[in-house]
């Protein structure tokens, strides 16, 4: 309920974070925001958002930045927000922590959803998640420019560990049959000459944990900027 989310709120903002959720303790008031590590900005952050008492969470590249130990705190946080009741929309370029953390993968590329569905069968859609891992080989690519994205995909998608969704799974009450809380009819913007999203629809029920998957330029954070009011559609 709301006297958890708000419970959650204090100790991600005060000096119980480390032993409550894991998370590094938040140092004094006085230091400024803009000085904290991307770890401590993104605990403050979902802090800020938590004492709104929000029925939906947005969230905006989760991992962005940040070391594979902190995003695994966050994550937990992220299920433990969940568990209390509250529905989360993630926005994730990281295959393996979108894929991890949502029970239901929405994968868009060029302004349109491709897929929708439960996150296991977007693994069985390597055709998909192949184009995430070729954006990123292009840039990770030594000066031989021999990385090779297949064999990233491959290696990636095979140790993703989905225990986490089995917890999630074992919670009562399908999804299906859960009241909406969010539904998009027809989201459709463009920048200029540039269709950023294209009639895209999503609706969420609540209680799920959706993921917004894509490579860079899919209308991920365009989507989830419009669905908030950040930018007009």
């Amino acid at each position: 309920g709301g006297g958890d989310r708000v419970d959650l709120a204090v100790a991600l903002a005060g000096a119980a974070v480390g032993s409550g959720l894991g998370l590094a303790t938040l140092p004094e008031r006085s230091q400024l925001a803009g000085d904290l590590s991307g770890g401590e900005q993104q605990q403050l952050a979902l802090a800020m958002t938590l004492l709104l008492r929000p029925r939906v969470l947005l969230i905006d590249e989760l991992s962005l930045g940040l070391s594979p130990l902190i995003v695994a705190a966050l994550c937990d946080v992220v299920r433990r927000l969940n568990a209390v009741g509250l529905t989360v929309i993630v926005v994730e370029q990281s295959v393996n922590v979108a894929l991890t953390l949502a029970e239901r993968a929405v994968f868009m590329e060029k302004g349109t959803v491709r897929f929708e569905g439960p996150t296991r069968e977007l693994l069985d859609r390597p055709d998909l998640l192949r184009s995430v891992f070729i954006e990123g080989a292009g840039s990770a690519a030594g000066d031989d420019g021999e990385a090779d994205p297949d064999d990233d995909a491959e290696e990636v998608l095979a140790a993703i560990d989905l225990s986490a969704l089995e917890s999630q799974a074992a919670v009562p009450g399908d999804a299906a049959h859960r009241p909406a809380v969010l539904q998009c009819r027809d989201v459709t913007k463009r920048f200029g000459g540039v269709q950023a999203l294209s009639h895209v629809d999503l609706t969420v029920n609540a209680g799920e944990i959706v993921g917004l998957i894509g490579p860079n330029g899919a209308g991920k954070t365009t989507f989830v900027d419009a669905i908030s009011g950040f930018v007009p559609s």
